[in-house]
């Protein structure tokens, strides 16, 4: 054997090298796991954190979804009751010159009854018009 040829204090210096060099490689192993670690720790924590950044845009943006949906709602009960009332001060108007029911109903696109009430309530009776006024009705139209 080629170990007896040497003698015994260059066999320990020959083992303590190679004890220390593993030794080193150890070593430097340990360094780069805990180094690949605390990378992987702060990629964690980053993705960590970007994730709650990502939730909290989401919930803005869903608040500011719901705001848009409450104005649009908001506008568009807006227009459907302003509507209505134009028509109907439209027929009140209409009634009061002395429409009859058809043409009010015609110009304002209201139906039958709501006319029928707003002629009851906002004409006055039929024995009160002046004869000129009775016969005039059709012509009548408010822009």
């Amino acid at each position: 054997m080629i170990l007896t040829q040497f003698d015994p204090q260059t066999v320990y210096a020959i083992a303590a090298i190679l004890s220390g060099t593993a030794a080193i490689c150890v070593g430097v192993a340990m360094v780069r796991i805990k180094r690949s670690h605390r990378a992987k720790t702060g990629m964690t924590e980053a993705i960590y954190q970007i994730s709650q950044n990502l939730a909290e845009l989401q919930h803005a943006v869903s608040a500011l979804a719901q705001q848009i949906d409450d104005q649009q709602m908001w506008s568009g009960k807006q227009q459907k009751t302003k509507q209505p009332a134009t028509k109907v001060d439209r027929a009140i108007t209409l009634a009061e010159l002395g429409v009859s029911a058809s043409n009010i109903q015609q110009e304002t696109g209201l139906p039958e009854i709501d006319v029928s009430a707003i002629i009851r309530f906002h004409t006055t009776s039929r024995s009160d018009q002046s004869p000129d006024r009775a016969t005039h009705d059709e012509a009548v139209s408010i822009q």
